[in-house]
């Protein structure tokens, strides 16, 4: 028999919950709902119940199972490092719908979940152990959303389903493999392969006064620089992970000086759409990489969100800073442009691959 252990899904009874993570460490199969579907929970320290597990799921030997844990630090313990790129990932969606593929202390990838909701939570942290949880349905059907569509399938052949009532969301989650500095999304689930890239971008935002010329031409000659390192065009920046921006502290909405746009058609780069805008607070926090053209700019940046100051940097690496060349004739603004490229150039590095 199947027993039924049902409980509230806002205010779940502790010792229903401890019944069901019991029967999971001694080495028994416990259906248990999440936001997304039910998931067959079982000690994957305990062969025999993998094993259990795979002939139920009828699935590949191969094909290993993600685990659960009821909190993002029962995750993080089991890493060595965490990629900018996953950091970004689990701020931003853990608990929740996301699966995420990542390399253990032992260097073996296995798939992490951390789900929302006071059943799967309350019920990972009595079991005590990271829960391997693959979806409540066999190889090639849909999964159950529901403890009544766990037992049509699983009735008397697992040893409890914790109801707590249908999953919100009756979707599955989205799984993204991070590897370095790169991701693969493996399955599109209810987070959209475009919300994972969007959330994944690396933000690289320039900053001057009026957001006319030495912040726009950098953030141009960035996007140019990138481009040819990815050996990709400029428009598909965005799809390979970086979101390069300008703005200024004295901003109005006019488009780049004459000047500026001249040098940098000259180098390569495009400036007839710019239109200035002004710098926020929440742009310097949702920005990874904010580079200032002078230390009073810095200065005042960070006066205006002091917690951000730990990614607001002068532009020039050796404490360079980039004069404002504007009323300036366009051989200016052509000395100009060569200044901020060659200090971009210093950047590269760290706006590549910084962070981790």
């Amino acid at each position: 028999m199947t027993e039924t252990l049902t409980v509230d899904p806002v205010h779940p009874d502790p010792a229903v919950l401890e019944r069901a993570a019991a029967i999971v460490r001694a080495g028994g199969i416990v259906a248990f709902p999440t936001e997304t579907v039910y998931g067959l929970g079982v000690n994957p320290v305990l062969p025999e119940a993998l094993e259990r597990l795979k002939r139920l799921k009828e699935r590949e030997a191969e094909k290993p199972f993600s685990l659960h844990c009821g909190s993002v630090e029962g995750v993080l313990a089991r890493l060595s490092r965490v990629p900018w790129r996953a950091r970004k990932l689990i701020a931003r969606y853990w608990p929740g719908p996301l699966t995420l593929i990542l390399a253990t202390r032992e260097g073996v990838e296995v798939g992490f979940r951390v789900p929302a909701g006071a059943v799967p939570q309350g019920f990972l942290a009595a079991c005590g152990v990271a829960v391997a949880a693959p979806s409540a349905n066999r190889a090639g059907h849909p999964p159950a959303c529901t403890a009544e569509e766990v037992l049509t399938v699983f009735g008397g052949v697992i040893d409890a389903v914790l109801n707590g009532g249908a999953t919100p969301l009756r979707q599955s989650s989205t799984v993204v493999r991070v590897v370095g500095d790169g991701i693969e999304i493996l399955r599109e689930g209810i987070i959209s392969a475009g919300q994972v890239r969007q959330t994944t971008a690396r933000r690289i935002l320039f900053i001057c006064t009026g957001n006319s010329c030495r912040s726009p031409m950098a953030e141009a000659l960035t996007k140019r620089l990138l481009a040819d390192a990815l050996k990709v065009p400029v428009e598909t920046l965005s799809e390979r992970g970086y979101l390069v921006a300008s703005a200024g502290l004295y901003a109005g909405t006019g488009p780049a000086s004459p000047q500026a746009v001249e040098a940098v058609r000259e180098r390569g780069g495009d400036l007839s759409g710019h239109l200035a805008k002004q710098v926020t607070p929440e742009m310097l926090r949702e920005t990874d990489f904010v580079y200032a053209m002078t230390r009073a700019h810095r200065e005042q940046l960070v006066e205006m969100a002091p917690d951000a100051a730990g990614h607001v940097f002068l532009l020039g690496p050796e404490g360079e800073e980039v004069a404002d060349p504007v009323w300036g004739t366009v051989e200016v603004y052509r000395r100009t442009a060569d200044v901020i490229e060659a200090l971009v150039r210093c950047r590269m590095k760290e706006i590549m691959k910084g962070g981790d």
